[in-house]
């Protein structure tokens, strides 16, 4: 009995001092707590913002440093904007609610709100508090975007989810220009309407004023994000570290010829 004792505790203090080792240390506020919540908020109206329909269909959790989030979200904050007791290193988890969200935006002085879809909502919270720290919803668009909600397939596009999501797969798990095909796998795969104005202001950060007048507004495309692993396609020089693999993948496609328009890896 105290063999088997000393061996179970040995055990878990093995397991905690590989977590350790990995830097994967075990917040106050756990993956499941943060999920949990995150499933609960998702559905809830914040200011400027009210939630009209929402569907939840997966929620996933990673743990990163504070300073991470502002780069995901191209903030840009000295050590007094983290706020009492947080800096950079501040462990965070960046909580991904994949569905269906419907909502009202803020409408002009006597105008009627604006209607927004989006197929996810991103939540953060304090890993060691709970604290939710922030909220966003990426890649809204008009609703009535093909008309319909996106809980039906789509209509007014020929691409089919089923169709951009194979295209997809097939451009990641091939070699690209400056990207190498898919090292494992893909997972956590996405793929939501919106417009190709859209994912650049997002991904490419271009401003409106650029893009007026291009017709990227009216261009309609899938967007399909996915997880995995994939290494730099450039040669490196004798000498050079080799870069960190991409962790993130994603793939534009015009949702009624079915053309790639952008392939990009990001970390």
């Amino acid at each position: 009995m105290h063999k088997k004792l000393v061996l179970i505790v040995s055990s878990i203090v093995y397991a905690s001092a590989l977590a350790l080792a990995c830097g994967q240390p075990q917040p106050a506020f756990s993956r499941n707590d943060a999920i949990q919540r995150a499933r609960e908020s998702a559905r809830q109206s914040v200011p400027e913002l009210f939630i009209l329909e929402a569907r939840i269909d997966e929620v996933t959790a990673e743990l990163v440093p504070l300073q991470e989030v502002d780069r995901r979200m191209e903030v840009e904050r000295g050590a007094a904007g983290y706020g009492r007791g947080r800096d950079q290193d501040t462990p965070v988890w960046w909580v991904r609610v994949r569905g269906y969200f419907r909502f009202e935006g803020m409408s002009a002085p006597g105008g009627k709100p604006p209607v927004y879809e989006a197929g996810e909502r991103i939540i953060i919270y304090d890993a060691r508090t709970s604290e939710e720290l922030g909220s966003r919803m990426p890649y809204t668009h008009p609703a009535g975007v093909g008309q319909g909600q996106a809980t039906t397939a789509t209509p007014a596009v020929k691409l089919s989810r089923e169709q951009a999501i194979e295209a997809a797969l097939e451009i990641a798990r091939s070699p690209q220009v400056e990207i190498g095909p898919a090292q494992v796998p893909p997972r956590l795969i996405l793929a939501e309407i919106t417009t190709y104005a859209e994912v650049q202001r997002q991904e490419m950060h271009i401003p409106d004023d650029l893009l007026a007048g291009t017709g990227a507004g009216e261009r309609v495309v899938w967007l399909v994000t996915m997880e995995g692993r994939w290494e730099n396609g450039f040669p490196v020089p004798t000498g050079v570290p080799t870069p960190e693999p991409y962790p993130r993948y994603m793939v534009v496609l015009d949702a009624m010829t079915g053309e790639q328009l952008m392939v990009a890896a990001r970390r």
